[in-house]
């Protein structure tokens, strides 16, 4: 259910025409999953698990980048800290939830495609 709510929330900010609007929309999805320690379900297949984490950062990172353009630079013309800086430190922890050893298995193979805004095309 929560994965449902947060991509009504990413699809909001996809026909938000108000910068604020895509931000507050993607911040939601993102705090929405993110309050979810799915590692420790045990009811969860590893499969499952690994691909809710990966959407977490997923988000986490689209956020990132939202707040880092909002961010720029400061008065003086240096690279500010903050902006998203929080969420590429989730982002971080999030990648060490995530066996490595695990996606290597062809049977584990997962994709995800993410289109959401500042996302540089992978051509």
């Amino acid at each position: 259910m929560t994965l449902l709510l947060s991509h009504h929330y990413e699809g909001a900010s996809k026909g938000a025409t108000v910068p604020q609007k895509v931000r507050e929309s993607l911040q939601t999805a993102s705090d929405l999953l993110n309050d979810l320690q799915v590692e420790t379900y045990s009811s969860m297949e590893r499969r499952e698990k690994t691909e809710f984490i990966l959407e977490q950062i997923r988000f986490l990172i689209a956020v990132a980048r939202i707040k880092d353009a909002e961010e720029g630079k400061g008065k003086d013309g240096k690279d500010t800290l903050g902006g998203g800086e929080a969420e590429w430190v989730k982002a971080r922890a999030g990648g060490r939830k995530v066996n490595e050893q695990f996606l290597t298995e062809k049977e584990n193979e997962v994709r995800i495609y993410a289109d959401l805004p500042n996302r540089r095309s992978q051509r």
